[in-house]
């Protein structure tokens, strides 16, 4: 009894000629059968042919397919593999950097610039110890050196423009009066 899930087998009577194959010439003899079971596996080459000029195409290969992928050998990992046990630990951002630009902004907008000297100074500080250290918070340092710088411009103009109205209002006029 012949296996239901098996192709039939051909007789040789039956078979077709392979396309691939060169015909016969006269007086030679015939090809030699298919081994038993059928058709060669599939991981094995078409038989070259003796035809000149003509080749066989390549083994299983679909028109317009890229090459297979040649990945890397057992053992070893094209990239690196994250790590499940622990996170990477994050740059440490510098704290001075940080009360640099609060501070600043925070004499700038509500303080009338009072503050603003000193975040002037923490941001020089902090650019140093980030350049110094490798710590984040260079742009946030810069920030608050910049805002500081103006505000603490601001408040010597403001200074200076309130000493001079007041220099000018307490001096001698050259008027006299009579009471």
């Amino acid at each position: 009894m012949s296996n239901p899930y098996e192709p039939p087998q051909p007789d040789d009577a039956d078979r077709r000629p392979d396309p691939t194959e060169p015909p016969p010439s006269p007086g030679s003899t015939p090809p030699a059968s298919p081994p038993p079971g059928g058709a060669p596996g599939y991981g094995t080459p078409p038989p070259p042919s003796g035809t000149p000029g003509h080749q066989a195409p390549p083994p299983y290969s679909q028109p317009g397919t890229p090459p297979p992928y040649a990945g890397a050998p057992y053992g070893s990992a094209p990239y690196a593999q994250p790590s499940y046990g622990t996170a990477p630990a994050p740059q440490k951002t510098n704290g001075m950097a940080i009360a640099s630009l609060a501070t600043s902004v925070a004499g700038f907008v509500m303080l009338c610039g009072i503050p603003c000297p000193v975040g002037l100074v923490l941001g020089i500080i902090a650019l140093r110890q980030v350049k110094e250290r490798g710590e984040q918070g260079r742009g946030m340092a810069l920030g608050g050196v910049i805002v500081g710088a103006i505000g603490t411009a601001f408040l010597v103009f403001a200074v200076i423009f309130f000493l001079s109205v007041i220099g000018v209002a307490s001096t001698d006029t050259g008027y006299s009066s009579t009471y």
